[in-house]
């Protein structure tokens, strides 16, 4: 999209992105890393749990000796440009004026994985609403919002101005496309949570677990 021309990453700091099976193998894949130094989970307990149990893709890990739920995201870490904010692990960001720019001020961000970005992020700020059709939610509204204190100041702020038509027209194929394939996804890695949870392991056993399900799937692209 043409506003994301100066974009700061702000949706890459204000978010913990969630991530499927099909994210974790595909940048595991992509870019030879090792899964665990970009998954990071968040425990999920009393209210959350109930309203997520059956409806989020929740997994049971016993690291701690004990079953507890969890979620799974992409890791978050202090920022370079931001003092004592976090951002998304593979958020890139310089400062436009080091580079010379003369058409964006502030700090600059970049996905530095964007080839293989999770379903959420190509997804975003693209929806299927209540009719089934493609909507779009408009980030520039909720950090404008005096009620999002926490999105309204930098380093949160999700965009430079409004979204307008013109900046989605020229993806509009992708972004059908994807929540497609998001939606799908996201239904079969609810379903693998459940399997897992049947017989619950430690965190060490759970990428085996996901590239023996995966196998006969669709391909990692």
């Amino acid at each position: 999209m043409k506003v994301c021309k100066a974009c700061a990453g702000g949706c890459c700091r204000a978010f913990n992105v969630p991530i499927t099976g099909f994210d974790i193998l595909r940048i595991m894949r992509t870019i030879d890393i090792d899964p665990f130094f970009f998954c990071g989970v968040e425990e999920i307990s009393g209210e959350r749990l109930e309203k997520g149990l059956e409806k989020d893709p929740l997994f049971i890990f016993t690291d701690s000796g004990e079953p507890k739920y969890y979620e799974i995201y992409l890791k978050r870490v202090f920022s370079k440009c931001y003092e004592m904010s976090l951002k998304c692990i593979f958020l890139q960001e310089w400062d436009a004026k080091e580079l010379g720019s003369q058409e964006v001020e502030g700090i600059i961000g970049r996905c530095g994985i964007y080839d293989c970005r999770p379903l959420a992020c190509r997804n975003y700020p693209a929806k299927i609403d209540k009719e089934n059709k493609l909507s779009m939610y408009n980030p520039y509204y909720e950090h404008t919002n005096p009620e999002n204190k926490r999105w309204k100041s930098l380093p949160y702020g999700l965009c430079p101005r409004p979204v307008e038509l013109d900046d989605f027209k020229a993806g509009v194929d992708e972004y059908i496309k994807n929540l497609v394939h998001g939606n799908h996804e996201l239904e079969f890695f609810i379903e693998l949570s459940k399997k897992w949870n049947e017989t619950p392991d430690i965190s060490d056993k759970f990428i085996e677990f996901l590239e023996k399900e995966y196998k006969y799937r669709l391909p990692l692209k």
